[in-house]
């Protein structure tokens, strides 16, 4: 974490699985489809309850139906895990980020290590589409697929800054943060 004398804020990130997972699980369960998943995975817990206790299924079906919601619940979670893990294993050399803080917006650039970095993207905090905090990162929206995620212990001192930087730029209804 290093601050310059022009007022850029650089934090010097690396991203790993457990943040990879930490922002993907978070994205899953805070949209429709996510409480969709779970609300399925519920409800067959639920039917299976209620047709055993009427008796209209034996407990062999009822257990059956209880392994399917475990199937139902678990699958996102699990499937996610091995996604973060594989996107670390193949994408090691993308992880090493640094960005830049500033009154304009943010900068991207990709580092091979902590003394070279390689160009990357300026977004203007106007065009950011939203500021969205998770248990471990925090991630800046440059559209509705692609964010920038950092995680949260990256900022060390320099959160609170980033985050004035933050609030003082953009406007409050595209900022979720906690």
């Amino acid at each position: 974490m290093i601050q310059d004398n022009n007022t850029n804020i650089l934090v010097d990130t690396k991203l790993n699985a457990e943040y990879i997972y930490d922002f993907t699980l978070h994205q899953t369960y805070s949209k429709l489809s996510g409480f969709l998943v779970n609300l399925s995975g519920l409800s067959v817990f639920i039917i299976a309850g209620i047709h055993l206790r009427s008796g209209d299924f034996s407990l062999k079906t009822s257990l059956l139906l209880v392994a399917v919601g475990i199937c139902i619940l678990a699958y996102t979670p699990i499937h996610l895990f091995i996604s973060a893990k594989k996107y670390e294993k193949y994408n090691k050399s993308n992880l090493n980020i640094r960005y830049s803080f500033d009154i304009n917006g943010i900068t991207k650039e990709y580092s091979k290590n902590p003394n070279t970095t390689t160009a990357g993207s300026t977004y203007l905090w106007k065009d950011l589409l939203k500021v969205v905090s998770t248990p471990k990162t925090i991630a800046y929206f440059i559209n509705d697929n692609n964010a920038y995620v950092i995680p949260k212990q990256d900022f060390r001192n320099n959160f609170l800054k980033v985050m004035k930087l933050t609030f003082d730029n953009m406007s409050p209804e595209k900022i979720y943060i906690r």
